[in-house]
């Protein structure tokens, strides 16, 4: 993970979303123009998402994402209670009125590796350097946190975020074929 930072991991963590607040106004210097970027939450993320999943790029088209069937969904559903305990992050992108921009989230794989799971920039705010301003933030912060290791997985023809990430310190270093993503 590239930069530093002075806080101490546990005081991020343990201070709750107020001194992640505090951490997303003022590091990596301004955010891309026009936009902010801070912690957000499931409960405010979710609406975000229904109203604007429509408009979030879908790798398969018509043919959809994997899908689980409902007889299994009880014993995912126990799975889930498990997982809910890994450390997450969740963040939503905007515009200075307030606007939703997009969103990211991510979450703890092991103690030194945070994996960051989804980021959506919404089709009319892209190519203004949003995802590369969120990155600036979220790398440094993770530091912070005490991960050594940041990972991912994009669409190999995802080139805006690809390079996004390579100019950010991120080193390619395979290629995953999943049904689900």
């Amino acid at each position: 993970v590239a930069g530093s930072g002075s806080r101490r991991p546990r005081d991020l963590v343990s201070g709750g979303p107020h001194r992640r607040r505090d951490w997303f106004s003022g590091a990596g210097g301004p955010a891309a123009s026009g936009f902010v970027i801070r912690p957000s939450d499931p409960a405010e993320l979710a609406p975000i998402w229904a109203a604007h999943a429509d408009r979030a790029e879908r790798p398969f088209g018509e043919l959809g994402n994997y899908e689980m069937p409902a007889e299994r969904e009880p014993r995912a559903a126990r799975l889930a209670t498990v997982q809910a305990a890994t450390h997450r992050e969740y963040f939503l992108l905007a515009t200075a009125e307030g606007l939703p921009a997009g969103w990211a989230t991510g979450q703890m794989i092991d103690a030194s590796t945070f994996y960051m799971a989804w980021a959506v920039v919404l089709p009319e705010y892209r190519r203004r350097g949003l995802y590369t301003a969120y990155l600036a933030r979220l790398l440094p912060y993770l530091h912070a946190l005490g991960y050594e290791r940041v990972t991912s997985n994009h669409m190999v023809n995802n080139r805006p975020v690809l390079i996004a990430k390579l100019k950010a310190g991120f080193i390619i270093t395979g290629i995953v074929l999943d049904e689900r993503y």
